[in-house]
């Protein structure tokens, strides 16, 4: 789901269910739709908070909460705890699901932006985490791939502290393109 405005608080919450996003978009991460950033995002606990062009006033707190499913989705941002958000503060949370390919062949493309515990923040933290998962992402056609055990994209003040990643990043890069993971973080844009 998403929140939009206001303080929103989410502690000691499980999920077990695993999550599939069928959505097809052809926007990118950052690209506009009626006022919202493009619609697709998975993830165990909550799918976007202020997830709109300009930021709506309010916090977002994700604490001890726990992700044990699969995640997968055709586009978009996929985490195992958090998919986006602004102004928010996730701590000791864990995620032992696996951010799996939407299609298993080779050739179909996928969520370009997945993260262990959140796949993009701004102006947020991520402090002590764990994430012990397989985090893949695969890119054939134009989408560049960005997978991170803890965090796919950090954007704005964002700060990852404390956090641990146990489990294989993978990245199969779009012709052309060049794969771009990492173990705690994949991506930071000041």
């Amino acid at each position: 789901g998403v929140v939009i405005g206001g303080d929103a608080d989410f502690s000691n919450c499980e999920n077990k269910a695993n999550i599939t996003n069928a959505f097809y978009s052809n926007h990118f991460v950052g690209n506009t739709k009626d006022g919202w950033i493009d619609p697709c995002t998975a993830a165990g606990i909550l799918g976007a908070f202020d997830y709109t062009i300009t930021s709506v006033s309010g916090n977002l707190t994700i604490n001890e909460c726990v992700n044990s499913a699969q995640i997968k989705s055709l586009r978009g941002n996929v985490g195992g705890i958090l998919g986006f958000a602004r102004n928010a503060s996730v701590t000791s949370c864990s995620n032992t699901g696996d951010l799996a390919r939407y299609y298993t062949d080779a050739t179909s493309h996928d969520a370009p932006y997945k993260g262990g515990i959140a796949a993009w923040i701004v102006d947020s933290e991520i402090k002590n985490c764990v994430a012990k998962c397989l985090v893949y992402g695969c890119g054939p056609g134009s989408a560049n791939q960005r997978p991170g055990g803890i965090l796919a994209l950090a954007e704005g003040q964002s700060s990852i502290d404390g956090c641990s990643y146990f489990g294989d990043v993978k990245s199969l890069a779009a012709d052309g393109k060049t794969p771009v993971c990492g173990g705690i973080v994949s991506v930071t844009k000041g």
